[in-house]
């Protein structure tokens, strides 16, 4: 599991672009308390999630299982629209 800490956003919010090519499983893990996982589906389209969250660092955690992939992800500070 790759992790990494990512600083206060600027808003109150920040957007996540996921992709993964390969025949793993991809999922980011919120490391925070009482955090949630969520799956990238690979070799298909772009998974967007916007997490709304008070202004303070964040703790994710990239998981890769059953098999290899290849994941990229970029975190844009606030809601970012089309």
């Amino acid at each position: 599991m790759n992790s990494f800490r990512a600083s206060p956003p600027p808003e109150e919010a920040y957007t996540l672009y996921a992709d993964c090519t390969g025949t793993g499983t991809v999922t980011i893990v919120d490391r925070s308390a009482g955090g949630g996982r969520h799956l990238v589906r690979c070799n298909g389209v772009t998974t967007v999630g916007v997490v709304h969250t008070p202004r303070e660092a964040q703790h994710l955690a990239v998981q890769v299982t059953k098999g290899p992939a290849t994941w990229t992800l970029t975190v844009v500070s606030g809601v970012q629209k089309g």
